[in-house]
């Protein structure tokens, strides 16, 4: 039996990933014996793969069936054995054409042996269970090559066969699948049954095992019950019970016992309980099996597993559950005994069935195989002359009987037509001789040259091609004979034009020739030059055409690159404005193009002479030139190099670069020089600004107070400023190619990872804004830092600017400043409440009348007071904002109450002062979510700002304006207003506005800062819209409830 693998490396593909599925399905789709062991048939789809495809798609094929093994049996032997037998089955089959016994030599010599080893040794299973196995697998692959053969004989006998042209069996190869096929099958479907029911029989004998042990332990424990008034140690009961059921039963000394409560809880055991809580208590099951968990491969979890069964039982009126479980290691040790007998009896019988089935087949194929013979010899005969060939012998086999009747009246027919066919072949010789005589002159003339040679006839059709054509097309004589030139070497780049030309010739029988694409049998392209001549016979007729093919593929690709470098250069000396020029020094004849002329400003076609050139040239850049090119022609040096300065008519002084080439002669005498020149006066003056610009940001860096370094994306420094000299105490030699991280609190490098990521996860505008950090100077002593950060790209790579300020001598001011605010607040606020208080006293009349002097005294002092304390209050608030300590109690506020209540509060100082407080109407109806005291205090000070600077009988008008997402509330007053150029400063703190009435006006300048803050810590914002002359509008936006602040 045999096969071909010839199919194209597509189809080899698609048909190995179709058996690959195959195997898979086989393997899935076992045939269970029992427990774990099961008949697959994943190598039948491997050895189809080995017998049609080759070894390497047959292997592939193992592997993937194997692989599904590894993961379905938990190791990886499987996988192992199912690829060797493929590997050895395809060695075997070398010598032995028979896939069945190449397959079972292999199992009975390596594969049997091999996993009896591996699964006795490394998976630790028993002798015998190892042993079963290996039969079981031995069994498993003979049936499975049987079932593969029994496939490739119907395939090559049915009506598929003619798909497989190359895929032939014999006869002896059809009966010994047939009989084999039937063998392995009938064998392996009994034991499938007979171990099913076994093991139906067994699993059904524990069930009423562990059953009756369930019954026996209740009844035992109802009547110890009714017996003692009730059970006080459950393990005690137990324990006697099923001393009494061990004596009654034979079996159950390998049975574990359990009581468990109503939620499953272990409550006594008698022997090792495995399955609670690992199964689902339930007593309408007969029987569940349980399994250790854990990854192990099948057969030892099967071996491991143990079956259980539970019970109800009632006591004292308390719901309990009884559990019986027994190990299912015997029953599988007793079903294994058993299924290696069975395989056993099916090895025996296949083994003997191979033998007995290939005895078979030759004996029945033994008369053809000698018609065969005998069709050999009559064929020799026949071709030797003899007129009494051997004849073919009777049979008493009708079907042989009639094959020999046929073959020896066909042999008898061939005999009289091959004498008749001798005769005309005799007076046929001299003719073909002499014409193979022509022939062959002509073709050895053609096959000798390296050109192509086609030969047609009058009708264009090929009559013969030489070698030459074979090598440059790919076409031989058998594959064009009979065909026009034109059906096999014209494409779709074919100049129609050149055929239409070469056809109108050949219509006039006129010779020509032609420059020709055509293409290979490949598809290639390639260039011909076509000399066709016509051919006459001897009377001058004419026969046909010979065209001789010249292949001129390499000169005209030469000639293309050798066009299209000439188009590159010459687009990269007009881009570059670069001009070309020559100077035969022997003839003193100078060549210049017309971009040379434009260089030097001369006028094209003007005769160059050494006068004419030095005329526009600098006289010491002239002479030195001559000097470079005395000594270059006295040192028999090839390149002159230069620049020098020229005067242009129109664009003045310029500096032309020029580059030449001196030619040698064979007596090492200059015959020319061959340069180019172009104008670097641009070049030159931009490297002249590059280089000043480069000094000048040197100078800036070195004199800026802040420290710079850069620093690559490993944190590497790669310079220091002086700046940054001066702020940590290193030079830059000491800290060049050091870490950034020896420039921070702890040396950390992984701060500077934390600090880039940080820049870029901000966006743009974020990015500009500095941060602080703890900076670390040599000395070991560490300092705040204002640090920021940008990224640059420096020579193609990626670098950070990092800017570095010390604001040591900041933070000590805001320091000190914050200690004297808290300090001042603290100290004056108590003797400031006693002031008050006893000024007030005074000022009440509880302790008598005091002269008008006296009482204008004392409300002078107490309005100062008042500002006194103001003044402490707006600092504390600046304490606490500073210190963080401020706490604000945010809520959702309707905002016309809020400004009723603002108004009110304020009513009587404006009354004071003689001024207007107003609300204008309609307040919108909207909420907001604000420090409701917070937000006061903010408008008291908008409020008493317009109060203070607006003229008596003046008016404030408090109005608000919402657009949807955000409502803004102005305060308007008709004073004085403030000038553009304060408007940014107004809210900085302690700022006064200096003006003629700023004097007279009390105020500390905090209060507008405090404001600020507070609106900013609600997420609200606050500014100012005011015009000399025409009163301040001082406004807050608070975004209304539910809508976010950037929305």
């Amino acid at each position: 039996m045999r096969s071909g693998s010839s199919a194209a490396p597509f189809g080899t593909l698609i048909a190995t990933l179709l058996l690959c599925a195959a195997a898979l399905a086989g393997n899935y789709f076992e045939l269970s014996i029992s427990f774990s062991v099961s008949f697959i048939f994943g190598s039948v789809a491997a050895l189809l793969a080995l017998q049609f495809l080759g070894l390497l798609p047959g292997l592939t094929v193992a592997a993937v069936a194997g692989i599904y093994t590894w993961f379905h049996w938990g190791h990886p032997y499987a996988l192992l054995v199912m690829c060797l037998e493929i590997l050895c089955v395809s060695l075997t089959l070398r010598r032995v054409n028979n896939l069945v016994l190449a397959d079972a030599a292999f199992w009975l010599i390596v594969g049997g042996p091999l996993v009896t080893l591996l699964y006795w040794g490394a998976l630790d299973l028993s002798f015998d269970s190892a042993v079963m196995i290996a039969l079981k697998q031995s069994a498993n692959g003979v049936m499975n090559a049987s079932i593969a053969t029994f496939i490739v004989v119907g395939l090559a006998l049915g009506p598929v066969g003619r798909f497989f042209p190359r895929l032939s069996v014999s006869y002896t190869g059809v009966v010994f699948a047939v009989l084999m096929f039937l063998v392995t099958v009938v064998g392996a479907v009994l034991i499938v049954l007979t171990s099913r029911d076994m093991l139906t029989t067994e699993k059904q004998k524990m069930s009423d095992t562990l059953q009756l042990v369930l019954l026996l332990t209740r009844e035992e424990l109802l009547d110890t019950e009714a017996r003692d008034a009730g059970i006080a140690d459950l393990q005690a009961a137990l324990d006697r019970s099923a001393a009494k059921i061990d004596a009654l039963i034979e079996t159950s000394s390998g049975i574990s016992v359990c009581i468990l409560d109503a939620q499953g809880n272990l409550l006594a055991k008698r022997g090792a309980i495995y399955t609670v809580p690992g199964v689902t208590v339930d007593t309408q099951i007969e029987m569940q099996q349980w399994e250790p968990p854990g990854d192990m491969p099948a057969l030892q979890r099967t071996a491991a597993s143990r079956y259980v069964r539970f019970l109800p039982l009632e006591l004292g009126g308390t719901q309990y559950v009884i559990a019986a479980e027994s190990a299912v290691a015997p029953l599988l040790a007793k079903l294994t005994q058993s299924s290696r007998n069975h395989i056993l009896a099916l090895a025996m019988i296949m083994l003997a069935s191979t033998v007995l089935v290939q005895l078979l087949s030759m004996v029945t194929t033994r008369t053809i195989r000698n018609l065969a013979e005998l069709s050999t010899k009559v064929s020799q005969a026949i071709s030797a002359g003899d007129q009494n060939p051997p004849t073919f012998p009777k049979s008493n086999v009708q079907e042989y009987e009639m094959l020999s009747t046929s073959l020896r009246e066909m042999s008898a027919q061939i005999a009289r037509d091959f004498t008749v066919l001798s005769e005309v072949k005799d007076t046929l010789e001299h003719r073909v001789r002499m014409r193979t005589s022509q022939l062959k002159r002509l073709s050895q003339v053609a096959s000798q040259t390296t050109n192509g040679v086609i030969i047609t006839d009058l009708r264009g059709r090929t009559d013969w091609v030489n070698e030459g054509f074979t090598r440059m097309s790919g076409f031989a004589l058998d594959q064009v004979k009979g065909r026009p030139p034109a059906s096999f070497l014209y494409g779709p780049k074919t100049s129609t034009e050149t055929v239409q030309r070469m056809n109108a010739a050949l219509a006039r029988e006129e010779d020509f020739e032609a420059e020709l694409l055509h293409y290979t049998r490949t598809g290639q392209e390639f260039w011909t030059e076509v000399s066709c001549s016509a051919l006459h016979d001897d009377r001058g007729r004419l026969t046909g055409y010979m065209a001789v093919l010249t292949d001129v593929t390499e000169l005209k690709l030469n000639a293309t690159k050798l066009e299209r470098t000439l188009e590159r250069l010459a687009l990269a000396l007009d881009v570059g404005h670069i001009g070309i020029w020559e100077w035969n020094i022997e003839t003193d004849e100078t060549f210049w193009d017309n971009t040379v002329y434009d260089i030097f400003g001369i006028a094209p076609g003007t005769t160059i002479t050494a006068e004419v050139w030095k005329s526009v040239v600098h006289p010491d850049d002239a002479a030195r030139n001559d000097q470079l090119l005395e000594r270059v022609l006295n040192t028999r040096d090839h390149v002159l190099e230069d620049e020098y300065r020229i005067y242009h008519k129109t664009r003045g002084e310029r500096i032309v670069k020029a580059v030449s080439r001196v030619v040698f002669d064979d007596q090492g005498r200059a015959t020319r020089i061959t340069g180019i020149n172009f104008d670097v006066t641009d070049d030159r003056q931009t490297a002249i600004e590059i280089r000043e610009l480069a000094e000048h940001t040197e100078t800036v860096l070195d004199n800026i107070v802040d420290g710079i370094i850069t620093i690559d994306l490993q944190g590497e420094i790669l310079s220091f400023n002086a700046a940054a000299e001066t702020i940590f105490g290193y030079h830059q030699s000491e800290v060049a190619g050091q870490h950034f991280s020896v420039l921070l609190q702890g040396g950390k490098t992984q701060h500077l990872a934390g600090l880039i990521e940080e820049y870029r996860n901000m966006n743009p505008s974020e990015r500009r804004v500095a941060r602080e950090i703890q900076g670390r100077r040599k000395s070991g002593a560490d300092f705040p830092l204002e640090f920021a950060f940008a990224e640059i790209r420096r020579d193609g790579q990626k670098v950070f600017v990092g800017i570095a300020r010390d604001i040591t001598e900041r933070k000590r001011v805001e320091r000190m400043t914050k200690e004297f605010i808290s300090t001042i607040n603290h100290e004056l606020r108590t003797p400031l409440t006693s002031i008050q208080g006893s000024l007030k006293l005074i000022d009440s009349g509880m302790i008598g009348t005091l002269p008008d002097k006296v009482k204008k005294m004392v409300s002078v002092s107490l309005r100062n007071s008042d500002r006194l304390r103001s003044l402490i209050d707006d600092m504390l608030d600046i304490d606490r904002m500073l210190s963080g300590k401020m706490r604000f109690d945010m809520g959702t506020h309707a905002l016309q109450p809020l400004l009723e209540q603002v108004i009110s509060d304020n009513q009587g100082y404006a009354g004071n002062h003689g001024i207007g407080l107003v609300l204008a109407s309609p307040v919108p109806d909207v909420q907001i979510s604000v420090d409701k005291g917070r937000f006061v205090q903010i408008m008291s000070n908008f409020i008493s700002n317009a109060i203070k600077f607006s003229a008596p009988d003046g008016k404030v008008t408090v109005d608000a304006v919402s657009t949807g997402t955000d409502v803004t509330v102005h305060v308007i007053d008709e004073g004085c207003g403030i000038p553009e150029a304060l408007h940014e400063q107004i809210f900085e703190q302690f700022f006064r506005v200096d003006s003629s009435d700023s004097s007279s006006i009390g105020g500390t300048g905090l209060g507008l800062s405090i404001a600020k803050a507070l609106a900013e810590q609600m997420n609200a914002t606050v500014g100012l819209s005011s015009v000399v002359g025409e009163g301040s509008d001082f406004w807050i936006k608070v975004p209304l409830v539910g809508i976010s602040p950037t929305s």
